[in-house]
C-alpha cells in the first residue's frame, strides 16, 4: 500500500505507516459531491460501530466528483479543507478524515477511482480492495477474515478484490438528490452529463423514493 501523510480535518496529521503498526486500516476515498460516497455512509458507519475498536477507519477527501455552485472545483487547499469539514459535519462522519493534496497525489497513487475501499493489513500490504465502499456484506466478511488471519500469524494477508457494483449503484441512486442537491444545480447537471440520460432517468425515481 502506498504510504502517505496528510493533514486531518481536526488539525492533526495521519500517516499510514505509523498507524498500521498498531492495527489494520480501512481506507476509503470520498467527497461531499459523490452520491457513491453518500450511499456508502451508512455501510461504513455500521462497520465502524462493529470493528472500530480493532480497525483504524480513515477517509481521504479527494476532488469533487460533481462540482456545483455550493461545492465547486477546488482552487486552494484551504477550500478543499472547508469542503471536507462540511462533509464531516453534515454526514456525521465519526472516524478520521484526512484531506488529499490539491493535486490529488494520494488518490492517484491508489488508482483515482470514485469511492473505493482498501483493507490494509499490519504488514503494509493491501489485503483487499472493494471498487465501491458501499458493499457492506463483502467488507464485513473480509474484515473478519483479515483480523482472524492476522491473529493466527499470517503475514501478509491477501484476499483479492470484489467488483460487485449493483448494490453500491442502488445506494448511489438513492442519494442523488441529497448529495448533489446540496452542491447545487450545476452538480446535478454534471452528474447527468457524466452518467448519461438513460442512467440518470432510472436513478432519479429511486432518489425521489428515498426522499
Amino acid at each position: 500500500a502506498p504510504d502517505f501523510e496528510l493533514p486531518t480535518v481536526n488539525g492533526g496529521r495521519f500517516r499510514l505507516r505509523e498507524c498500521i503498526h498498531q492495527r489494520p486500516v480501512l481506507l476509503e476515498f470520498a467527497c461531499i459531491t459523490d452520491p457513491l460516497a453518500a450511499g456508502a455512509r451508512p455501510v461504513l458507519k455500521n462497520l465502524y460501530d462493529e470493528f472500530g475498536d480493532r480497525m483504524q477507519f480513515v477517509s481521504v477527501y479527494v476532488r469533487e466528483a460533481h462540482p456545483g455552485e455550493n461545492y465547486p472545483h477546488h482552487t486552494s487547499y484551504e477550500q478543499k479543507m472547508r469542503h471536507a469539514r462540511a462533509w464531516v459535519s453534515q454526514d456525521g462522519i465519526p472516524w478520521m478524515v484526512a484531506v488529499d493534496s490539491l493535486e490529488g497525489t494520494t488518490h492517484q497513487a491508489y488508482g483515482c477511482t470514485a469511492n473505493p475501499a482498501y483493507l490494509i493489513g499490519r504488514s503494509g500490504h493491501v489485503a483487499f480492495r472493494a471498487l465501491c465502499a458501499g458493499q457492506e456484506g463483502v467488507l464485513r466478511d473480509k474484515l473478519k477474515e483479515l483480523l482472524r488471519r492476522e491473529a493466527n500469524g499470517e503475514n501478509p494477508v491477501i484476499l483479492g478484490q470484489k467488483r460487485n457494483l449493483m448494490i453500491p449503484y442502488i445506494r448511489e441512486a438513492a442519494e442523488i438528490d441529497y448529495a448533489l442537491g446540496r452542491a447545487g444545480k450545476k452538480s446535478l447537471e454534471d452528474f447527468h452529463c457524466a452518467v448519461g440520460t438513460t442512467k440518470y432517468t432510472l436513478d432519479k425515481p429511486i432518489s425521489k423514493a428515498r426522499s
